[in-house]
């Protein structure tokens, strides 16, 4: 699947952070791309490993990741959050980076999309400083 061409496979930049880059994936907009530079392959590895590990708990709380492939994650795509009234009071504990970024909606509720960092999976919420 991801041996044809990237170029046919990225849309629109989305966001570009330190490590990656995320596009709209072509083949379906409901989808984003996760291109990882080739200095430091470990961003996604880190991120499929923290998905395998919170879809057993915390499924309803992130965008689901449906391919893996060392620099390469495609997941479902989510929309900006501008209302804070969307955003839950409390969250799971394990969640470090709470920025704006890395939160969306996905089917009408707030999910994190970006997971690479997270603390100790418990059963402990807190609260949500809002932004």
């Amino acid at each position: 699947m991801i041996s044809v061409s990237m170029n046919k496979l990225k849309g629109d930049l989305l966001g570009k952070g330190g490590k990656r880059s995320v596009y709209i994936y072509i083949p379906n907009p409901n989808y984003v791309l996760k291109i990882v530079a080739a200095i430091d392959l470990r961003t996604n590895n880190s991120e499929y490993e923290n998905y395998l590990k919170l879809r057993k708990k915390y499924l309803h709380w992130i965008a689901p990741i449906v391919f893996f492939e060392d620099n390469i994650i495609i997941q479902a795509r989510t929309y900006e959050i501008t209302d804070n009234n969307y955003m839950p009071n409390y969250i799971p504990d394990c969640f470090s980076d709470t920025t704006r970024s890395n939160w969306g909606l996905y089917h009408g509720r707030p999910v994190v999309n970006d997971y690479e960092y997270i603390k100790e999976i418990t059963d402990n919420l807190r609260k949500l400083e809002k932004w």
